[in-house]
This record gives C-alpha cells, structure tokens and sequence, in this order.
C-alpha cells in the first residue's frame, strides 16, 4: 500500500507541471474546431499523442520504469504544445 502512495504522489508532482502546456495543446486544438479547421484540430492532437507522447514515454519507461514513463509524459507536454500564436492565424 506504502508503494502504491509514494507512486501515485510521485505521479502527481511530476505530472501537474504540465497541465498548463497540455491545456495549450488543447485550447489550440479547440481553435481550430472553432475556424472550421477539423482536420488541423485532429492533427494537432493525433501530433502530440502518437508522434510525441507515446515514443518519449516508451524512451521513458526504458530508461527508468515508471518514473521514467512520468518523466517522459511530461517532457512530451512541454515539446508538443504549440509556439504562441502558432494555431490561429491574425485576423
């Protein structure tokens, strides 16, 4: 029971620093849902999960288990969110 707490507080100490960018990711996303660009939406999603996420958390897991998948899900968070100003062009 002991490990499963210090596992799940490790998560979340880790893993809380990036909701903000992963809050990026998705407001860009829904920014394009709004200018009727749902392809762009979905690509932008699709991006950050299958060719940023699950490779960093894969390296992640290889180089040190678990903490290693955590450290690589938040390090994928802070390569995939996009550049300001990036998503929505001037109008």
């Amino acid at each position: 029971m002991r490990k499963i707490q210090s596992l799940a507080v490790y998560y979340l100490r880790v893993i809380a620093l990036t909701y903000c960018l992963s809050g990026l990711v998705l407001i860009a996303s829904q920014a394009m849902n709004a200018l009727r660009r749902p392809m762009a939406a979905a690509t932008i999603s699709m991006a950050r999960t299958f060719a940023v996420t699950v490779p960093l958390a894969l390296i992640g897991q290889w180089l040190g288990n678990i903490h290693g998948v955590f450290i690589g899900i938040s390090v994928a968070a802070d390569y995939a969110a996009p550049p300001p100003g990036s998503c929505c062009p001037r109008l």
